[in-house]
């Protein structure tokens, strides 16, 4: 199994944690949340969805850094990207 599997692998959620679960790869993950970042700029977006690109954020990061993934790696590109578009949003909100 490669570094990416074993990262997919681990942000499972065994039975009774509150780890996040996903469905699909994290690339995938990431890649929809960016997406519906993009997609909903300017517009309100439900706070159980600010809260999961979050936790998706929180999560990948803290995966990624525990595998074997390399900091070139695709997964290290969508999180920063999605990071971006959360910043956005926060500073936007601001203004």
């Amino acid at each position: 199994m490669d570094a990416l599997g074993r990262l997919e692998k681990r942000l499972q959620r065994p039975p009774g944690s509150d780890a996040m679960e996903l469905v699909g790869t994290i690339a995938d993950n990431l890649q929809a949340a960016i997406l519906s970042a993009r997609r909903l700029r300017g517009h309100k977006v439900h706070p159980d969805t600010l809260h999961f690109w979050q936790e998706l954020l929180e999560c990948t990061r803290g995966t990624a850094r525990r595998s074997a993934l390399a900091p070139s790696d695709e997964v290290y590109r969508l999180i920063a990207e999605l990071q971006s578009e959360l910043t956005a949003r926060e500073q936007a909100s601001v203004t």
